[in-house]
């Protein structure tokens, strides 16, 4: 999602201290539902698609030798 407004360090729980308005920025999906409906922040896209903020990064397996 990005960050829109930023009124406080901290909403809801949220911890927003490391972020500024204007920048993107992935979060559980509770929270970007919370700070969408306040009006605090959008959806972001990256290459044209929805990021989805609940899912983590796909990580690399290590084969071990």
């Amino acid at each position: 999602m990005r960050l829109t407004k930023k009124f406080a360090e901290l909403t809801d729980r949220i911890d927003l201290s490391r972020v500024h308005a204007g920048e993107e920025v992935v979060l559980s999906a509770r929270d970007v539902r919370i700070l969408i409906a306040e009006g605090w922040a959008q959806p972001a896209a990256i290459d044209g698609k929805a990021v989805a903020a609940d899912k983590e990064p796909a990580r690399r397996s290590r084969r071990r030798s």
